[in-house]
């Protein structure tokens, strides 16, 4: 989740690098100092920032968001972070 009140906090901060990795199109709203930030628009650009970051998971996608540029953003998430994960037995 991204938090407002964290965003510029001195030292070593995960979220302000993932910010800064993001496309424009793929930055997510800001939330407030109650409420976190969310996406309702990505480019696999941005999903690809998303699964490079240090971040296990993220949250806070609006139901169904846009994918930037057309197509399902469910396939493209599942293709470029699922696609990675290792399978256990």
């Amino acid at each position: 989740m991204i938090w407002a009140k964290y965003m510029h906090s001195l030292g070593h901060n995960e979220q302000e690098n993932l910010m800064l990795s993001l496309d424009p199109v793929s930055v997510p709203h800001g939330g407030n100092w109650a409420r976190p930030g969310w996406w309702d628009t990505i480019s696999t650009q941005g999903i690809q920032a998303i699964h490079k970051s240090d971040f296990l998971f993220v949250r806070k996608f609006i139901d169904k968001p846009t994918l930037h540029g057309g197509g399902n953003f469910a396939t493209a998430y599942s293709r470029i972070v699922v696609k990675d994960l290792p399978i256990t037995a």
